[in-house]
């Protein structure tokens, strides 16, 4: 099996085409999937997303990154580059707000300054988030349908109860992910790349303006990581979610990024 000169798996034929991964990979023709879900909840749209103006993080004497100006305008799928310990990682927790010198910095998210009164929920409703940390931390029982349902209300566990609209519009997103069929295995018996994709569903359940991925593909195989690459290339033809993606991988330079920031050469 190649991908773009890429070997991705090799085997007798027979025995390949009975893998589930091998098979959802096959499927993943943007003619035959699943219509893109309408969006429940209309939003403004400001432009640009972000703006962040000589961004600085320091930790005392030490300096991870200073003087980065970055805007991402809607549809502007941005990717993030840098070597370990440039600083990928960091920079993403600041414009999420789960880093405190966000308010040290002269930041606007959504046409707001960031700082001004707004609530960090106020944030999240406009976001989707995908890491690696969160994937450790999802470790409360449940189905890979509640898991994506959990993306309506920002959780890690689903305490709340669901509209029919909301479960119907979940599986559609477990669909488009290639995991059709699997809404009631527990998240837990999911493969991890299996894990990995349905967290990008429900980073994608509520349609947020702003899609953030840190290394998304970190830990998956190479026909789980094609999986992740054929599903964002499709986001991107939806014009829904502008992509915002830390990665240090040269196989995922996606020419869907219409912008590339290299942290370590600014």
């Amino acid at each position: 099996m190649l991908d773009k000169g890429e070997l991705l798996a090799a085997g007798p034929a027979a025995e390949m085409l009975q893998e589930p991964s091998v098979r959802a990979l096959l499927a993943f023709d943007r003619a035959s999937l699943p219509a893109w879900p309408e969006r429940l909840i209309q939003q403004s749209r400001p432009d640009p997303l972000i703006v962040l103006r000589n961004g600085t993080v320091r930790y005392g004497d030490i300096t991870i990154f200073t003087g980065i100006d970055l805007t991402v305008r809607n549809g502007s799928h941005t990717l993030l580059t840098g070597h370990n310990g440039s600083g990928k990682s960091t920079l993403l927790g600041l414009l999420t707000g789960d880093h405190p010198q966000c308010y040290g910095n002269d930041l606007q998210l959504f046409g707001r300054t960031r700082g001004s009164g707004e609530t960090i929920w106020e944030l999240k409703s406009k976001m989707g988030i995908v890491t690696p940390a969160l994937h450790r931390d999802h470790r409360v029982p449940g189905s890979a349908l509640h898991i994506v349902l959990s993306g309506f209300f920002d959780t890690i566990g689903l305490y709340d109860s669901v509209e029919p609209s909301q479960t119907r519009h979940a599986r559609r997103w477990l669909a488009l992910v290639g995991l059709a069929g699997r809404e009631d295995t527990p998240f837990k018996q999911l493969s991890y790349g299996e894990q990995r994709l349905a967290l990008i569903a429900r980073a994608l359940v509520k349609q947020p303006l702003l899609l953030i991925l840190d290394e998304p593909t970190q830990g998956l195989d190479d026909i789980n990581r094609a999986r992740v690459r054929y599903f964002l290339e499709h986001l991107a033809h939806q014009h829904h979610t502008t992509v915002l993606m830390a990665s240090h991988r040269q196989d995922e330079f996606l020419a869907l990024f219409t912008q590339h920031i290299e942290l370590g050469k600014i």
